[in-house]
């Protein structure tokens, strides 16, 4: 749908159509494995976890940016890219504190 409309290129489309495929080849839609994932999809497979695990829901808990790293890192083995994750990981806490610096400044 996204390509049918024309202003989107083949490449943005990819984060939409890959983003439920797992690192170990266990997702979908094509049951695709490791660096067979466009890197584009193994990027928006660790924020589309992440954003459901910190978002409310009816039907699952809020868990904080923390917790959401731990479950995602250790109760989510072979999901996802564990070099892209680690990555993610490191992003969020050098936010967090970059963050906590400047309330402090205030």
């Amino acid at each position: 749908m996204l390509q049918e409309t024309g202003n989107i290129s083949n490449e943005s489309c990819l984060p939409a159509l890959l983003h439920h495929e797992n690192y170990n080849g266990s997702g979908y839609p094509y049951g695709l494995k490791g660096d067979g994932i466009n890197y584009y999809g193994r990027i928006s497979r660790i924020v589309d976890v992440y954003d459901a695990l910190t978002s409310r829901r009816p039907y699952a808990n809020v868990f904080s940016s923390d917790e959401a790293c731990t479950v995602m890192k250790e109760k989510m083995n072979g999901v996802f890219d564990s070099e892209i994750l680690d990555n993610f990981v490191d992003y969020l806490k050098s936010v967090q504190v970059a963050n906590e610096t400047s309330l402090l400044n205030r």
